[in-house]
Formats: structure tokens, C-alpha cells, sequence
């Protein structure tokens, strides 16, 4: 099974499979959010996979609540 890693020193998502790199422009929103989640937990985990095959996760979360009444 593929995994996926964050590397927060190098500022990186890495595929274990092929040691792909990812360098997202959120990424420290991402590195936030996945330890929010909980850095072993599967929604983490799940989290990185959508963010590696190109999925605006952080982008999505910020348009949701801003439709939210204040």
C-alpha cells in the first residue's frame, strides 16, 4: 500500500512507493491541519493523498466556512 509522508523540515508531501515530492504552496496550512488530525490517524493520512494528487483541500476548507452566516 502507498503512504504518504510529510516532511515538515523539507516542506514536502513524498509518496513512499516511488519517493515522488510534492511542494505544495499551503503547506504550512497543511502541516497544521495534519497535526490537527492527528499525524498517524487515516484522515491524515487521507489528507496528504488528496493534496498529492493535486485535490485543494486547504482552498475547499477556506471557501466552505467563509459561506457560513457570521
Amino acid at each position: 500500500m502507498c503512504k504518504y509522508f510529510l516532511n515538515e523540515k523539507e516542506k514536502c508531501i513524498v509518496r513512499s512507493k516511488d519517493g515522488e515530492i510534492m511542494r505544495p504552496s499551503c503547506i504550512d496550512d497543511v502541516i497544521l491541519y495534519h497535526a490537527y488530525l492527528g499525524a498517524d490517524s487515516k484522515e491524515a493520512q487521507h489528507l496528504l493523498k488528496d493534496i498529492f494528487h493535486g485535490e485543494k483541500v486547504i482552498s475547499k476548507m477556506v471557501e466552505t466556512l467563509s459561506k457560513i452566516p457570521h
